[in-house]
């Protein structure tokens, strides 16, 4: 809730309000009591700018005729004076009804319900972006859930028209609304993607499904993941055509309708776990995945010498000797994933020979070459390629992950390493990996997740 209005010029009524938070000029100057400049730099709050105006000087009368014509039910206006930090300012709120009440309690700090010493209600701070919305009631407050209806252009105007505003008022409210709407309004398109990106694909088709119009996207990733989001969004009533070619065509529909679709395994956590047994010279069989997904990963671990049998949905992986060196190049599916490249990286700095890592998809991605090294790897980086001279094994380390996939990787150099390795930062990892170290742990690893330095001294006291 802004401060109250100070007058600097009793003549000229000139107002001045500041923000609460960064005591910044948001809004200025009411010139002879008919112009209203509003600086509006990161948005308006709808009730508190009513509640400045009421403090301006607006005829509350005035306001309480024109919401009583509106031809909508189901809710209430209460109005009356707020106190936060000593400072008074009016307080305008819109109560709904049961039935058009939002459950969603993520604005309940808007309104302080606790009485302190003072008598006044016990002011609730809550984190909000930019914005403080804690204030104190002098009376007692009802919760104001900010839920709408939602209703077209058609409505709206059909509202307006129907209310008791001034036929100026009314010109300005639907122009308002037709700004709003035309800059809601997706509309589609023809759109050429100068870098394959899965998340712009996805993220732009999923836009598109409910866009006017016909949308046409070239040059668009072709991952597994994006065919299956077109599928699940198909399920739900979309109109998608092309996912998995180099173009996808949607035509925008009304709406989506619920749906019940089982997503496709996760090819990525599939590959970790296959260079898993390659970097440890184990042998693993991954359950619940599609092969053909897999193709660029199994193509390298059988360059590399390790053994692969396919089935059906399954894959198995058996390296019982040291792997040779190999070339791989990060690119698009069906190429070998950039997802996958930290895995095979480290699997390679424990191979037979020079290999070369090219990153042509992301350009961070060899943040954990660094940590790699501190257990022992021998590793160059020149822009957009590593190369890797392989050591018979590694020496264990403090490390820490610095992003998902790496995180991973590092995980699985300390399995293939002498003595302890501690991977710090696994959030990254338990973001991506559903119970990786107990999965890990069922394979035969000797890994625990730990919260303490206390914990990680038993750990080591555990295994000797």
């Amino acid at each position: 809730m802004q401060n109250q209005p100070k007058v600097i010029d009793k003549k000229v009524k000139t107002y001045i309000i500041f923000d609460r938070v960064h005591k910044t000029k948001v809004e200025v100057l009411k010139f002879m009591g008919k112009t209203l400049y509003l600086e509006c730099y990161s948005g308006i709050s709808g009730d508190m700018t009513v509640g400045a105006l009421l403090d301006l000087g607006a005829d509350k009368a005035v306001l309480d005729r024109v919401l009583q014509s509106l031809p909508v039910s189901g809710f209430q206006i209460k109005t009356g004076k707020v106190v936060k930090s000593g400072i008074a300012a009016c307080d305008f709120d819109v109560m709904l009804d049961k039935d058009h009440e939002n459950h969603d309690h993520d604005m309940k700090y808007l309104h302080g319900h606790n009485e302190n010493t003072a008598g006044e209600s016990e002011i609730h701070i809550h984190e909000h972006g930019i914005a403080d919305h804690a204030c104190a009631h002098e009376t007692e407050s009802v919760h104001c859930h900010h839920h709408h209806e939602h209703r077209g252009v058609k409505e709206i105007a059909h509202i307006i028209e129907h209310s008791a505003m001034t036929d100026n008022a009314k010109k300005i409210a639907l122009r308002i609304f037709e700004i709003l709407a035309e800059a809601e309004t997706l509309k589609g398109t023809h759109l050429y993607f100068d870098v394959v990106s899965v998340g712009a694909t996805i993220n732009v088709m999923m836009a598109a499904a409910m866009a006017d119009g016909l949308t046409i996207l070239e040059n668009v990733a072709k991952e597994p993941h994006v065919v299956d989001v077109a599928n699940f969004l198909n399920s739900m009533g979309a109109n998608i055509k092309g996912a998995g070619t180099d173009v996808i065509k949607i035509r925008g529909v009304q709406k989506l309708h619920k749906t019940e679709y089982s997503i496709i395994p996760d090819q990525i956590e599939a590959g970790t776990f296959m260079f898993a047994a390659a970097a440890t010279k184990g042998d693993i069989t991954v359950l619940n995945v599609i092969p053909k997904h897999l193709e660029a990963t199994i193509s390298k671990l059988e360059e590399m010498g390790c053994q692969v049998e396919e089935f059906d949905d399954a894959v198995r992986v058996v390296a019982n000797k040291r792997l040779k060196s190999t070339q791989v190049k990060t690119l698009p599916y069906p190429g070998f994933p950039t997802d996958m490249q930290p895995q095979i990286g480290v699997t390679l700095a424990l191979s037979k020979g020079t290999s070369i890592i090219t990153e042509s998809i992301f350009e961070n991605r060899f943040k954990y070459l660094d940590e790699l090294a501190r257990m022992g790897a021998i590793i160059k980086v020149e822009g957009n390629s590593a190369t890797i001279e392989g050591v018979e094994k590694f020496s264990g380390a403090r490390v820490s992950a610095p992003d998902l996939r790496a995180g991973a990787a590092l995980v699985i150099a300390g399995l293939a390493t002498d003595g302890i390795t501690i991977v710090d930062d696994i959030v990254y990892i338990q973001r991506g990996y559903e119970q990786f170290e107990k999965k890990l742990q069922g394979l035969g690893a000797m890994i625990e997740k730990v919260a303490s330095e206390k914990e990680i001294q038993k750990f080591k006291l555990k295994v000797g």
